[in-house]
């Protein structure tokens, strides 16, 4: 009989996070956001806890073990490079109230 391996893993997802930016905020007197990429790291059979991180900020554990700095999108490449194809198509693709046939006629 096959053994199943029943080694818990985290999971991790890439998203886009929306952080005020004071700087231009002040200087254009309304709040003025900036995107940036963030890695969601939860852990198994825990709910409540998960750990959530800037995309292209150094990862400690991966930096110290390969001797030069990785960033979580250099550690968990693969899910980055899913996130970031998405996230590519979706800021292409043309928003509906701007496709012709929902322009009113004259």
């Amino acid at each position: 009989m096959a053994e199943v391996n029943k080694q818990k893993t985290n999971t991790v997802i890439f998203r886009m996070f929306e952080e005020l930016n004071q700087g231009k905020s002040s200087t254009a007197g309304r709040p003025i956001f900036d995107d940036i990429e963030i890695c969601e790291i939860h852990f198994p059979g825990d709910l409540k806890c998960w750990a959530v991180f800037p995309a292209h900020e150094a990862e400690p554990n991966a930096t110290r073990e390969a001797g030069h700095i990785r960033t979580y999108a250099e550690v968990y490449n693969e899910q980055y490079l899913k996130f970031s194809a998405a996230n590519c198509a979706r800021s292409i693709s043309i928003p509906s109230s701007s496709s012709p046939g929902s322009m009113a006629r004259i």
